[in-house]
């Protein structure tokens, strides 16, 4: 669930409120989940005005606000530093199975294969023309 459909399933009041106020007819909208998906498409037409009034009105804003303001002193979550890793991010592979670098020699032979296809397509135009 994202932020949207967390927000409808919270209060679908206020979000329908929103809603009718960027001029939006929200009648035929029959389940939380589908108040959720008119307010993603609300923010995605009306932008960041229509982001802040969701936001502010966040069933969890308070918490939200009190951990950005630093009312807890511990950090939520810290990576760490590089001398305390044993593995470096670099040592692990790509979504598919390849290493570091392994993918970069691929582009470079699709590169030289298309500049290579188009410099004999262009001598076969040059040569069918005469």
């Amino acid at each position: 669930m994202n932020m949207y459909g967390y927000v409808a399933q919270n209060d679908p009041n206020m979000a329908r409120a929103i809603c009718h106020k960027y001029g939006y007819r929200i009648q035929g909208v029959q389940t939380k989940a589908d108040l959720g998906l008119v307010l993603e498409q609300l923010v995605a037409k009306e932008g960041e005005s229509a982001l802040r009034d969701i936001v502010k009105n966040h069933p969890d804003r308070d918490l939200i606000v009190e951990v950005e303001a630093g009312g807890d002193s511990t950090p939520i979550r810290q990576l760490p530093s590089e001398s305390e890793r044993s593995v470096t991010y670099a040592d692990f592979m790509n979504y598919i199975g390849e290493e570091k670098g392994q993918r970069t020699n691929t582009v470079s032979q699709t590169n030289t294969f298309l500049l290579a296809s188009a410099f004999l397509l262009g001598v076969a135009i040059i040569t069918a023309k005469k």
